[in-house]
């Protein structure tokens, strides 16, 4: 069996009906403890997922969703995301993964995966992070700027 195959596998329960993680209208395997994950070989989508005990109606929390032509390629130790995937989980037995198989038209995966982030906005998409980012240092160089200001035309005497 082939891994694509065994993917589908997983995403079947025994009654033949469809098991898994459902993220927005898109459908993802079942969360897998990323230390033994076997990723398909195609292209699709991966939630990155930390346990929650808080989250509905599943108790995982997604901490980022990334899209890639090659999955097995991409869901790897070596991303440039894992440590902060880590230190979302607090140890790799905390670490999942979640895959949905869409192989075909990276612009389509893409759409998709943006999707997902604008709604889940999870802790570790840059997208989300810069948005943040940006914002807290407008305000803080607005703040530093009107303070210099102030400084310039209203000297201490």
């Amino acid at each position: 069996m082939n891994q694509n195959a065994w993917i589908d596998l997983i995403l079947r329960t025994s009654q033949g009906g469809p098991s898994g993680i459902v993220f927005g209208n898109t459908r993802f395997s079942e969360p897998t403890q990323f230390s033994s994950i076997l990723q398909p070989l195609g292209g699709g989508l991966y939630a990155i997922l930390v346990p929650d005990s808080t989250a509905k109606p599943r108790p995982f929390r997604v901490v980022y969703f990334g899209q890639a032509g090659k999955l097995n390629d991409r869901v790897t130790r070596g991303h440039e995301k894992y440590q902060d995937w880590l230190h979302e989980a607090d140890s790799i037995s905390n670490l999942h993964v979640s895959f949905h198989t869409m192989p075909g038209d990276e612009g389509e995966r893409r759409s998709v995966e943006q999707k997902l982030i604008e709604q889940y906005q999870p802790a570790c998409n840059t997208v989300h992070n810069d948005r943040e980012d940006l914002s807290r240092r407008f305000y803080r160089i607005a703040a530093e700027m009107a303070l210099a200001t102030e400084v310039l035309i209203c000297p201490q005497r």
